[in-house]
Formats: C-alpha cells, sequence, structure tokens
C-alpha cells in the first residue's frame, strides 16, 4: 500500500502489535485504541497520555481498583455514571438514540452491547451460565458465529422501550459478583478469546464514556 492509499484512511479494528512506520509524515494524525507501548520519536507516550486522560477525567484513577473494596467502589461510580447518562439520553429524540456518528455505534448499540459484555463476563465466565444473553443483547460486529449467542437478526435499531423491558438484572449480578473476594476479575480470567470468541486486540465499534 503506497502512501497515495494511506493518506486520508481510516484503519479500524487491526492488531499492529510489533509494527513500525518510519519516516512517516503527517499533518494531523489520529489514533484511539489500547497500546501497552506507543513510541513516537523514541519516546513512549502511553504514560503522557494516561496522565492528561486522568487529569481531565479524575474518577478514572478510581477504575483501576486492585481491592474487592476498590471494585465495589468502581461499580458504584459506573452505576452513578451510566444513570447520568441514560438520563440525558431520554431526554432525545429516538432518531438521535439510533443515530451513528463517523460510523460509529449509536448510544441503543452501545447500550445493548454493554449487557452482552456484562453477561459475557458475569453470566458466562463467573457464573459458568452456557447462554446467558438476552435476545437484544448486541455482540462485537466481527464476532465469529458462536453457538447459543445472541442471533444477528436483532442488529440494528429496536424500540427505546427496551431500555424499560430488557434485562435488568445485569447489575445486580456484576454488584453480586464483585462481593466476592475470589470472584476472578475479568482480567484474571482473560484467555486468548473472550466470553463472546473475540481475539485479543479486536475492538468494539462503539463509543462509550470517557471514564473507561
Amino acid at each position: 500500500m503506497d502512501e497515495e492509499q494511506l493518506r486520508g484512511a481510516t484503519i479500524r479494528d487491526v492488531d499492529l502489535s510489533g509494527t513500525r512506520f518510519v519516516g512517516v509524515v503527517a499533518e494531523h494524525l489520529e489514533i484511539t485504541g489500547e497500546f501497552d507501548r506507543l513510541e513516537v520519536n523514541g519516546v513512549d507516550v502511553v504514560p503522557l497520555v494516561t496522565a492528561e486522560l486522568d487529569r481531565r477525567h479524575p474518577e478514572r484513577a478510581r477504575l483501576r481498583p486492585t481491592t474487592v473494596a476498590g471494585y465495589q467502589e468502581a461499580f458504584t461510580l459506573l452505576e452513578q455514571l451510566w444513570s447520568d447518562t441514560v438520563d440525558r439520553a431520554r431526554g432525545l429524540d429516538a432518531a438521535l438514540l439510533h443515530e451513528r456518528v463517523d460510523d460509529e455505534w449509536s448510544f441503543t448499540d452501545t447500550l445493548r452491547h454493554l449487557v452482552f459484555a456484562t453477561e459475557s463476563w458475569i453470566g458466562r465466565v463467573v457464573q459458568g451460565v452456557p447462554s446467558p444473553w438476552h435476545p437484544l443483547s448486541l455482540p462485537w460486529e466481527q464476532m465469529p458465529p458462536t453457538p447459543a449467542s445472541p442471533p444477528t437478526a436483532t442488529r440494528g435499531p429496536v424500540s427505546t422501550r427496551w431500555w424499560r423491558c430488557g434485562p435488568r438484572d445485569s447489575p445486580g449480578s456484576t454488584r453480586r459478583s464483585t462481593g466476592s473476594p475470589t470472584t476472578p476479575s475479568p482480567r484474571s480470567a482473560r484467555s486468548p478469546r473472550d466470553p463472546g470468541g473475540r481475539r485479543r486486540g479486536s475492538r468494539s465499534r462503539s463509543r462509550t464514556p470517557s471514564t473507561s
């Protein structure tokens, strides 16, 4: 691929581990993702980015717990942040809740995917339920066929009434799980493929609250 093909391109959902860009010129370059180390002109910028994000969102530090009490506190914080977000969304026109911006997931898509993620980690990994997913739970878009997973037919706009009549035990299940000192965290339970079959390095096409 030559530079004409790369200029202005959007590269999405790729694992670039070990990749080197040498002699690169860019007036503007935007990168979003997760990085253990990212060197720019010989400088690892990950600690700098982390510090700046923590400055903008001080609550992020509470979302890196190391104890059971810390996990409980973090979940309480997430509940409050998400509750505020949902309350704000309730005041929006329904069309805006289904709108995708820059080909990212809509608010409703994101809400459905968060339920799927909770059901996958808590329901399947921690509680051992073979198929914990609600029919409207939304898997990540590149998820390969997985037995008993939510059907792809549920992709696309759904009624916002789902917020009220959809699964409501996910927060309760998560809180019960964080209350046990023997409960493995998602990080410790992680394997090359997560509960939904996703490879390490793959990403959901969603924008979630900036505190994540």
